[in-house]
Formats: C-alpha cells, structure tokens, sequence
C-alpha cells in the first residue's frame, strides 16, 4: 500500500495514476479445487456483503474503470 502511494505522488503530476485490485476469493479455474471442499465457499459467501463470490468478469470490470480517463482516483487499492 504504501509503495503504491509513493509511486501515485512521484507520477500523479504527470497525469499517471497508481492504483490496485485485491478481490479476494473470486471464482476462477484456479479456485476450482476449493470448491471441493464441503462448506469453504459458503463460509466465504457468507461473509460477503453482496452474497456472493467475485469473478474474473468482476475484476476486468475493475481494470477497465481503472483505466479509463472516468477514473479520478490514484493511489488507492479496490478491495
């Protein structure tokens, strides 16, 4: 976090902007062992306010608002 807020003030000036992407559990090819075992991803989506696990589709969703020029944020990490 802190290496990502020095980077977004060093370019910030030059209309660069420094930001993350930390979605947590999110179901992808690479999660499918977890899903074999009984009640993981139900423990998770309990504690998830929207009920339910991220996607790849959800994180790309992220990158691109990121990267567009509607994006006024820098130095921040999207949990």
């Amino acid at each position: 976090d802190h290496i990502l807020r020095c980077v977004a003030n060093e370019f910030g000036a030059e209309g660069i902007r420094a930001n993350s992407i930390a979605p947590g559990l999110t179901d992808t090819p690479m999660t499918a062992d977890a899903k074999t075992v009984p009640g993981l991803f139900e423990c998770f989506v309990a504690g998830y306010p929207l009920g339910r696990i991220g996607t790849s589709d959800d994180v790309a969703a992220a990158a691109v608002f990121l990267a567009s020029d509607e994006c006024f944020m820098t130095g921040e990490t999207l949990q």
